[in-house]
């Protein structure tokens, strides 16, 4: 019974250390999309998907944000967010912008 035991404990020890090492090993800085000098990254000639959609600048938490959006949204000083593009495929430009129906767009505001 011991023996069996001790094959079982033996078992799981490797499967864990299998997993600690495919979830604890990281990927080297050369390895990276992106060349970055100072504040600065480039992408060294790729194309990027975003499926689920994209904030640049401040997120804004009141917002349930859509599919395939895009948000450029320098917020307030201080603030979140406040452009919303919850419709699918929408787009908001600006600030304090809504675009709630599919593929609505606003710029300014």
């Amino acid at each position: 019974f011991g023996s069996i035991l001790q094959k079982q404990v033996h078992d799981i020890r490797f499967e864990f250390d299998a997993y600690k090492k495919a979830h604890t090993t990281s990927r080297k800085l050369q390895d990276s999309l992106f060349d970055c000098t100072d504040d600065w990254c480039f992408a060294r000639d790729h194309f990027f998907v975003f499926s689920k959609g994209v904030v640049v600048g401040k997120k804004n938490f009141g917002c349930d944000y859509g599919e395939s959006f895009l948000s450029v949204d320098a917020g307030q000083p201080q603030t979140n967010g406040l452009n919303c593009p919850s419709g699918l495929g929408s787009v908001t430009f600006g600030t304090s912008n809504i675009a709630s129906a599919d593929y609505a767009t606003v710029t300014g505001g």
